[in-house]
């Protein structure tokens, strides 16, 4: 994939997520849904998911411990 489509997907990702977290209501219920939030889907799927795995092979969404 041409890095400036990687690019547009994490920009535009992070962008959606702001907005879909500035009208969320409560809290994220694990750490995969708190990465969306803040990072959105481009940047979870290309470094947040994978490294996790790395440190972790649980997934994300096993995690119930939410950065504050």
């Amino acid at each position: 994939m041409c890095m400036c489509v990687l690019q547009i997907n994490c920009l535009t990702g992070l962008i959606e997520a702001k907005v879909a977290n500035t009208t969320a209501q409560g809290k994220p219920k694990n750490f995969d849904e708190w990465i969306m939030r803040v990072m959105g889907e481009g940047i979870a799927n290309l470094f947040m998911r994978p490294y996790n795995f790395k440190v972790n092979p649980n997934p994300c969404s096993c995690a119930h411990t939410i950065p504050r």
